[in-house]
């Protein structure tokens, strides 16, 4: 599918549309958190099964695949914990060991000391 045109007629280029987007992405301000981690992250993943249909009540260490997250929410959970406490998560962090539970996604964050 070709770009779509400008006003002018010519058309916009990917690398554009991209850089665009990540400028507007890396500009952003992370949210100030004034409540502890775990129940940030609960709040979340509730409402991220909510969307999903489930209506979960989740605890600390509730298995965040057995209670139905799935790859979708654990995408939407890692950009939400990316923008909220302002950390980089490098893509081979992401294991059972450490996103698993609210618990250890929480002992994760302390780890890298901003929660």
């Amino acid at each position: 599918m070709p770009a779509p045109p400008t006003s002018n007629g010519s058309s916009l280029h990917g690398s554009w549309v991209c850089e665009n987007a990540k400028s507007k992405i890396e500009g952003s301000r992370p949210v100030v958190v004034s409540m502890p981690a775990e129940t940030v992250l609960t709040d979340y993943i509730e409402a991220q099964l909510q969307m999903q249909g489930d209506d979960i009540r989740v605890t600390a260490d509730d298995d965040l695949v057995e209670l139905g997250l799935d790859s979708i929410a654990y995408v939407r959970l890692i950009g939400f914990i990316r923008h909220t406490y302002d950390v980089e998560i490098p893509p081979l962090d992401v294991t059972p060991d450490r996103f698993g539970t609210v618990t250890s996604i929480v002992g994760y964050l302390k780890e890298r000391g901003v929660a």
